[in-house]
């Protein structure tokens, strides 16, 4: 039975989704992007990214994230139109909200699709 739960986990490691994303990641700007709940389909996730002006691009979105491989998930309905991206890279996550959740303004002028405010560590 040991053997069995051993050879179970060790494949589990070694699948697509076998890394590990829990945890707090952190922008330059002290943002947090919080995953919790992983599971071989999806984990939930908290983020506050982008930049509080009068433009209202400051974002805050929580919701469950599928994987749609073993290095990007995605949160919404649709993964060709997803509300937000998240691509993996180790201890890096980077997450590129959809136009529509963005908005004009904000790709505009708010500076908020830029890497200090995408790019979270852990």
């Amino acid at each position: 039975m040991k053997t069995l739960l051993f050879c179970g986990a060790f494949a589990f490691g070694f699948s697509a989704y076998g890394q590990n994303v829990t945890g707090t990641y952190i922008n330059a700007e002290g943002q947090k992007l919080v995953i919790t709940n992983q599971q071989e389909c999806c984990f939930d996730f908290e983020v506050t990214w982008g930049v509080d002006d009068e433009w209202l691009c400051l974002f805050e979105s929580s919701g469950t994230a599928k994987f749609a491989d073993e290095n990007s998930a995605y949160f919404g309905e649709d993964p060709e139109w997803a509300d937000i991206e998240f691509t993996i890279d180790g201890d890096v996550i980077d997450i590129l909200g959809g136009y529509d959740y963005i908005g004009a303004d904000c790709a505009k002028f708010g500076d908020s699709s830029g890497e200090t405010y995408t790019r979270f560590k852990k």
